[in-house]
């Protein structure tokens, strides 16, 4: 009788559940949520900068494996040695993945269809047979990105080639778009970590209406500069832990566009010096913020920064008493509009902790910057 009770409730509750569903999709009310499976997806798991990657074992121990590994698991540029890894990355075979591990919110699936294992057979009947054979008599690998696929705020992404000479070639061909598809979910992550107490409208208004620019201030950091010099500024904002040690810290520099010779990593260094002499000084040790790279060689590339025409630039900061230091990320900006030129960046101090989900924070608010 207990038993017919629970199956009569279940029922009543399932035919209830079912009847708003049909309701609330067949209503012409435009304010009511129309819902699809996704909704009811569970949220992805995994620690940050990690990568699920699902492919035959025997490859992971071979050169595709080594190739993956030089890709995604590359020194962080910019970092004091021995530096933290780009990624984690945690290798399953697809034969010992379970339904914990398909809600990983970042997993690599890469199959390689010369291989004839049970892990890549798993990994085939995740594909038409038609597909595949596209696929094989193809002279280059597909990629395919999927949001969502088996858990909410997730990212999979399918590497599919003829054999591994064809994977190795695509992966050291493509090498920054490859780590960039994960890496810019990251940064998102990040941002949610950085914003997750809100952000500070007030003085984003007042810094667009006194500078001309935006960008996202997090509730906690503090202003410790504020400076508007003619046609040059310069805006300093802190988050300081003292309890823990880890301090994170943004600046926005900006001055006359003058010239292409001011577009290189020297010139931002020589003018990030002068910043740090004038602005980023510690009175009480007699010293100033400045760089590391007569001991460490800097990071620099050109990249599109929100479709704007920007250099990168990754090294470690000390202050010239040698009491202090770590590592920074920065971002010259071209703004050709306003004639002006903009330097922001992020800089941390954690001296006793790991540094690249720090650094990934700060770098988070760089890309909420507008010009």
């Amino acid at each position: 009788m207990k038993f017919q009770t629970i199956t009569k409730f279940a029922f009543l509750a399932f035919f209830l559940l079912t009847g708003v569903f049909l309701f609330s999709c067949s209503s012409d009310n435009k304010d009511e949520k129309v819902f699809s499976y996704k909704d009811f997806l569970p949220p992805s798991k995994g620690g940050r900068g990690e990568i699920l990657l699902q492919m035959d074992s025997s490859k992971w121990e071979g050169d595709l494996g080594a190739a993956v590994r030089e890709l995604y698991m590359a020194p962080m540029p910019g970092f004091p040695q021995p530096a933290e890894p780009i990624f984690k990355i945690y290798h399953a075979a697809p034969k010992k993945v379970n339904d914990l591990l398909e809600e990983y919110h970042s997993i690599f699936v890469i199959l390689s269809l010369e291989s004839k294992s049970i892990d890549s057979d798993i990994l085939r009947k995740k594909f038409a047979k038609e597909s595949l054979d596209r696929i094989k008599a193809d002279t280059t690998p597909y990629l395919i990105v999927k949001q969502n696929e088996h858990a909410k705020n997730q990212q999979v992404v399918y590497l599919i080639g003829k054999d591994d000479e064809q994977l190795i070639k695509h992966l050291k061909a493509n090498e920054e778009k490859l780590r960039e598809i994960f890496y810019k979910t990251e940064r998102q992550r990040s941002y949610l970590v950085a914003f997750r107490g809100g952000k500070q409208t007030g003085r984003m208004e007042r810094y667009k209406k006194e500078h001309g620019f935006t960008i996202g201030i997090p509730e906690g950091y503090q202003e410790a500069k504020d400076i508007h010099e003619g046609d040059s500024g310069f805006v300093f904002m802190r988050l300081i832990d003292n309890a823990n040690g880890r301090d994170r810290n943004v600046f926005v520099a900006y001055k006359p566009y003058l010239s292409q010779g001011q577009l290189n990593a020297d010139s931002i260094l020589t003018w990030r010096r002068e910043l740090g002499k004038k602005y980023m000084k510690d009175p009480d040790r007699g010293s100033y913020m400045t760089d590391q790279t007569d001991v460490m060689p800097y990071f620099s590339q050109e990249i599109n920064f929100k479709g704007k025409y920007a250099i990168e630039i990754r090294a470690l900061w000390k202050l010239s008493s040698n009491t202090s230091g770590g590592p920074f990320v920065g971002y010259l900006i071209v703004d050709e509009k306003k004639n002006r030129l903009y330097y922001i960046e992020g800089f941390i101090f954690a001296p006793t902790f790991k540094k690249r989900d720090y650094i990934r924070e700060v770098e988070s608010i760089l890309w909420t910057f507008e010009p």
